[in-house]
């Protein structure tokens, strides 16, 4: 089997592919794994337990990859993250968490490697050519498991897809992640609070001034006492994310709008005055690529009512969640 893109959904299909027994390889674009949780430095997991009722219902593979990280000290432990309904980690916990169980699945694994074309004989793809510093080569597989999030192996093996609104196409916004450094935990506005109330007001009258952002996004303090930094979900780029002029403007857009919304954070919000912006994600976020046309298509209508299906075979509480 083989499985491409190293996210979390790949990284979870491979180990599980690996231990029952199939002979599976990963194939990851970067050099490290995790997806949006590492590149698009998205520290957070959500959609564990439904806050009305508290009742797990993710687990398996993703809860052996939370337990891994908090003996580490890098996540909250799972549990608590039932009872909270989020779990805030250590993206460099995550690479080196996957890396060892992937390895450790007796999975192989293949980094700095893109699905660049298909080979299909009829109505079955054979093989994908992958893309890397060592050139490009075939590699035949029984299974194919499209985990890139662009499904980048259905559109080159030219099975069907679609992508945005059916009326004109369009996708949800693109996010660059800042994360601040040398902060003052203790002042900075926490969820919930009056503190948190008041940094919304203040970005509000901001962006109405202009500032490039579209909240303010309170983040969770990382499980790491020690930490003075935190990542701040704040920017709304817009553009096609499988077009490489858009993810380019979006990314250097990105950058330049997360500088600003520093300088803006330094002078403004509490906790922050001596606070300097330590990194950009590696990737812009992307919410909304390419979905493959299945045999079946779960629709807002299926979510908002909670319409059960015989043959499900996986649980998730996030809602909808829309970022124009």
């Amino acid at each position: 089997m083989l499985v491409a893109g190293g996210g979390p959904g790949g990284i979870c299909a491979a180990v599980a592919a690996a231990r029952a027994g199939a002979r599976t390889l990963l194939v990851e674009r970067y050099g490290f794994l995790g997806g949006i949780a590492t590149a698009g430095w998205v520290d957070l997991l959500l959609g564990i337990a439904p806050a009305r009722t508290g009742e797990m219902v993710v687990g398996g593979i993703f809860r052996e990859i939370v337990d891994e990280m908090a003996a580490l000290g890098c996540a909250r432990p799972f549990d608590e993250g039932i009872a909270k309904g989020r779990i805030p980690f250590e993206p460099e916990a995550f690479k080196l968490v996957a890396d060892t169980m992937v390895l450790g699945s007796g999975a192989d694994l293949l980094l700095h490697s893109v699905v660049s074309d298909a080979i299909v004989e009829g109505d079955r793809l054979q093989a994908v050519v992958l893309e890397g510093k060592s050139g490009a080569h075939a590699v035949e597989a029984g299974v194919f498991v499209d985990a890139t999030g662009d499904a980048d192996v259905v559109t080159r093996s030219g099975a069907r897809w679609e992508m945005g609104r059916p009326a004109d196409g369009r996708v949800q916004a693109m996010s660059l992640i800042p994360q601040m450094g040398g902060l003052n935990l203790d002042r900075v506005p926490t969820r919930g609070g009056g503190a948190s109330e008041n940094a919304q007001a203040l970005m509000r009258e901001a962006m109405l001034a202009g500032l490039p952002a579209y909240r303010w996004h309170t983040p969770e303090r990382s499980p790491d006492e020690r930490q003075d930094a935190l990542s701040f979900n704040v920017t709304h780029l817009s553009g096609d994310p499988t077009d490489v002029r858009d993810l380019t403007r979006a990314e250097v857009k990105g950058r330049r709008d997360a500088w600003e919304i520093a300088c803006w954070m330094r002078e403004t919000v509490p906790g922050m005055e001596r606070s300097h912006l330590q990194l950009t994600a590696h990737m812009v976020g992307v919410r909304e690529s390419r979905r493959m046309v299945g045999l079946e298509t779960v629709s807002g209508d299926d979510v908002l009512a909670s319409r059960k299906r015989p043959d499900t075979i996986a649980r998730c509480t996030f809602g909808l969640d829309v970022h124009c």
